[in-house]
């Protein structure tokens, strides 16, 4: 095992005069691994050193190297301040993936309750982008006949009975929306089998500083 340590960087001594670093790898405070630097060397190896018992020596269960002299000879400190930058980079790397992690994780909670939400909401919903279907939820099916699936990517003017009343409720939302936030109307569709439901529409911006992320809409039966 390496020397003793708490969170920071740490070295092994050999017998021989040689040394491994040890930058940890912490996650949310649980230690998973190390990282390992090249075998090196604080001082110039003597005789000693070349004793066929320090060259047989594994070191902590790693082969020592079979020529001592190729072993780098570094400064400590230098050596000690870049294995120090090591495991502040480690440790950064750490949180930040860990916080992004955790980021996608709640994202991924929260979309799954606003889809939980959408699925048992007794209104109809949906998402339109300049009048073009986006997705709509399970109760809108019901209510027009038609799934998520084939009304996405089309106008919504195919739901309603006429040109005229489809521009109607465009301009009478599109008022209401501009001078408080909110458009209401009432109007008709024309259902996938033919027949027609009156539905009350309301709308509002997604974003309301940017009206082209589209409108949130709920139409009930």
């Amino acid at each position: 095992c390496p020397d003793s340590r708490e969170d920071g960087p740490a070295f092994r001594h050999c017998t021989n005069g040689l040394v491994d670093g040890y930058a940890p790898i912490i996650i949310d405070g649980r230690h998973f691994a190390d990282l390992l630097t090249e075998r090196v060397r604080f001082t110039p190896p003597n005789d000693e050193d070349y004793s066929i018992e320090s060259r047989t020596d594994n070191c902590g269960n790693l082969p020592c190297p079979k020529n001592i002299d190729d072993v780098a000879v570094v400064d400590e400190e230098k050596f000690t301040a870049a294995l120090q930058f090591l495991t502040n980079l480690i440790s950064i790397t750490a949180k930040t993936g860990l916080a992004n992690l955790k980021e996608r994780q709640s994202s991924i909670t929260r979309e799954a309750l606003l889809q939980s939400m959408f699925k048992s909401a007794p209104v109809g919903i949906g998402l339109v982008i300049n009048r073009v279907f986006q997705w709509t939820n399970q109760k809108f099916t019901e209510i027009t006949g038609y799934s998520s699936a084939e009304l996405k990517g089309k106008k919504t003017s195919m739901l309603y009975l006429s040109k005229e009343e489809f521009e109607r409720v465009g301009r009478e939302k599109m008022s209401q929306v501009r001078e408080c936030g909110i458009g209401s109307v009432d109007t008709q569709f024309r259902r996938k089998d033919g027949s027609v439901v009156d539905v009350h529409l309301s709308s509002t911006p997604q974003n309301a500083d940017d009206w082209a992320a589209g409108d949130i809409f709920t139409a009930l039966d």
